[in-house]
């Protein structure tokens, strides 16, 4: 088997079961990425709430059960979230609210150093150096695109929405 893929910033092959090409996580170790094993990363997730919720709020659920697992299965997880969140599984880089949901918020200041991919749940206005994802949970206006990066529901909410 050999296949292509692409994450903003980063190419990679899949070769068999290797994967060549994916940027070196900054916790490395010695042991060559496989299919069945892909060392541990530091993942930082974005989102502009406080977490956890006390009451509704799926995708706020999810944000903090994606970093829990992330963090179980061994990878470092950095949350970047509203003042007084708390997900102890995750180290917290707290943000304003206010600020953050502003047009001209950047996130890229807040990005800690040696981070590997960056999971945002809101949108980025500035692409960090560093590849990153989308994640869209709800629905756009019609005929509203986004970047190609975005990571959709399904593959009927990205046909809705301009995705591949």
């Amino acid at each position: 088997m050999c296949a292509k893929g692409k994450v903003e910033g980063a190419s990679f092959v899949v070769k068999g079961d290797r994967v060549v090409g994916l940027p070196r996580p900054s916790t490395l170790d010695s042991r060559p990425a496989t299919l069945d094993y892909l060392p541990p990363m530091h993942v930082v997730l974005f989102f502009w709430d406080r977490l956890p919720v006390a009451e509704y709020g799926g995708t706020q659920r999810i944000v903090v059960y994606l970093a829990r697992g992330l963090a179980e299965a061994g990878h470092r997880v950095s949350l970047i979230a509203g003042h007084g969140s708390s997900v102890p599984e995750a180290d917290l880089v707290p943000v304003d609210l206010r600020t953050a949901r502003s047009p001209d918020f950047d996130v890229r200041p807040l990005i800690p150093a040696g981070a590997d991919i960056l999971l945002s749940f809101v949108p980025v206005r500035r692409p960090p150096d560093l590849p990153w994802i989308r994640r869209l949970a709800g629905n756009w206006s019609p005929g509203s695109v986004g970047p190609p990066n975005t990571l959709y529901l399904s593959a009927d909410h990205a046909r809705r929405h301009g995705g591949v």
